[in-house]
């Protein structure tokens, strides 16, 4: 390994896993840690491109895109969120110093079925 000795390797590795996330990354890969029961995406991964923009674009497991807007960021918290038509919202709230991410998805089904049913699922991970 051209003069980069096995310690050093190591330290380099074990600093960088505890280092939290730079204010200039665009992108981040997140792996879901904690699903509803009824989920099949428990340690599947989701993507967050554009995060240096007001709109971010999440990649979720089953390839699905969606574009959320980022309604709140500082030096701890980044906060998405989408809305579509029917009342249905997802949150993602991305923690930077902890590389962990939430997102709460509450659907409205108001439109589809009248009987005011509504769903809240919550999904946790972290950030590679």
């Amino acid at each position: 390994m051209r003069g980069i000795s096995i310690g050093a390797l190591f330290v380099a590795l074990a600093i960088s896993a505890t280092v939290p996330l730079r204010a200039a990354e665009n992108s981040l890969i997140g792996v879901f840690s904690e699903v509803p029961s009824s989920s099949k995406f428990k340690g599947a991964q989701v993507t967050f491109t554009g995060l240096n923009s007001s709109r971010v674009t999440v990649v979720w497991p089953d390839g699905h895109d969606e574009e959320l807007t980022k309604i709140f960021e500082n030096e701890y918290l980044i906060v998405l969120q989408f809305i579509a038509v029917i009342g249905s919202t997802d949150t993602i709230y991305v923690e930077k110093q902890n590389k962990r991410f939430l997102v709460m998805s509450v659907g409205a089904f108001t439109v589809v079925a009248p009987v005011n049913k509504l769903s809240v699922g919550i999904y946790r991970g972290y950030i590679k």
